[in-house]
């Protein structure tokens, strides 16, 4: 799933007539499909406490990585917008950061969290900054940009 990102970071920084990947955009969609299936199991586990309060952060911050990643391979598709990206990436890393604080039993929890919430961020950083960088050269931008 980590490596089908490939292709997105090549969308992220596509310039007008610059060279096009060779792996299908559809791959990108493997690391949403992954959190699909762990938030539906996660969900299974957690359905049984009576307190919503116990897991609702962590169902959340499973959502909001779920829909950055999704929104993050729209990119590769040169369909994506920054601000709907912008939206789910900062929510993921919030949800993410309060469900570390919330302290997993496991370690593989931790490390999803804090590796879906850097992930994000750090795509949305390099968003931000190719934008920018396209605003000082005055060059045309392609696709929506917002």
């Amino acid at each position: 799933a980590a490596g089908s990102l490939f292709p997105v970071l090549a969308g992220c920084r596509r310039r007008e007539g610059g060279p096009k990947h060779k792996a299908p955009a559809a791959i990108t969609l493997l690391p949403v499909a992954a959190l699909v299936v762990r938030l539906v199991l996660t969900y299974r586990i957690d359905s049984v406490n009576p307190s919503l309060t116990m897991y609702y952060v962590e169902l959340l911050a499973l959502v909001f990585m779920t829909l950055g990643f999704y929104r993050l391979s729209s990119f590769a598709f040169q369909a994506g917008q920054t601000r709907r990206f912008g939206f789910y990436a900062a929510g993921s890393l919030v949800l993410c950061a309060a469900s570390l604080a919330d302290g997993s039993a496991y370690l593989s929890s931790l490390l999803l969290y804090a590796g879906g919430a850097l992930t994000l961020t750090g795509f949305l950083l390099l968003r931000i900054a190719n934008g920018l960088e396209k605003e000082k050269s005055g060059g045309t931008i392609v696709g929506p940009v917002e």
